[in-house]
């Protein structure tokens, strides 16, 4: 049977930076089996060691049929790609892509997949874990909410009777701009600050960077 396909972020980015608890991926893809449905892990976020694994959905033990990759595959540069388990038929022919990728693209690529050791995993993973840690220590009442996982972060905001603050959050973005930092405002609402920093930045470059957001919420 082939009804269908669903697609799911198992952070998602532009949605708040949520952490899709394992209890829900579990029943999407219970659902997805018994509904006859394929499977497609959106992974261009995630992937490339930003979640603190090379690929999130390997630690979840999950065997989608097609997972999506970009963004980290070559630093930044335009390249994406699919992992595909060949399981269902998909044009080959008469595609065309933005993120193709060229010979120097390609090169850049393969320097980022050797610097995604163990060692640069732990980098993220530990990282991520202390900068959750300080920014949860910051007294500040527009914090609603800070959470996420490895190197994707977001520090949600809201008013005094909990209402979603997009104002204040903007104005936290804009003063950190204008600090050389720049950070994107996502969720339904637009109040939520997602902190990404590159997954082979250097200790000291990420300490200024979560320093310069600290100071600017304990403003």
């Amino acid at each position: 049977m082939d009804n269908g396909t669903v697609i799911i972020e198992l952070i998602q980015s532009d949605g708040g930076v949520n952490v899709l608890p394992k209890e829900f991926i579990n029943y999407i893809i219970e659902i997805s089996k018994n509904l006859g449905f394929h499977l497609i892990v959106d992974e261009v976020y995630t992937g490339y060691g930003r979640s603190g694994e090379m690929f999130l959905f390997k630690k979840y033990n999950i065997k989608p049929d097609m997972v999506c990759i970009g963004k980290g595959m070559a630093a930044g540069l335009p390249l994406g790609a699919v992992l595909y388990n060949n399981s269902w038929d998909l044009p080959y022919n008469d595609v065309l892509s933005m993120q193709g990728g060229n010979m120097f693209i390609s090169r850049v690529a393969l320097e980022v997949i050797k610097s995604l050791d163990e060692k640069r995993l732990d980098f993220v993973r530990n990282n991520g874990v202390n900068i959750i840690k300080k920014l949860l220590k910051i007294s500040n009442d527009k914090i609603s909410s800070v959470r996420g996982l490895g190197f994707m972060i977001g520090i949600e905001f809201s008013d005094d009777v909990g209402n979603p603050d997009p104002e204040y959050a903007l104005n936290i973005r804009n003063r950190l701009f204008s600090d050389n930092l720049a950070c994107s405002l996502t969720g339904e609402s637009n109040n939520v600050l997602k902190i990404t920093p590159p997954v082979l930045i250097d200790k000291e470059t990420l300490d200024s960077g979560i320093e310069k957001i600290i100071n600017v919420l304990e403003e």
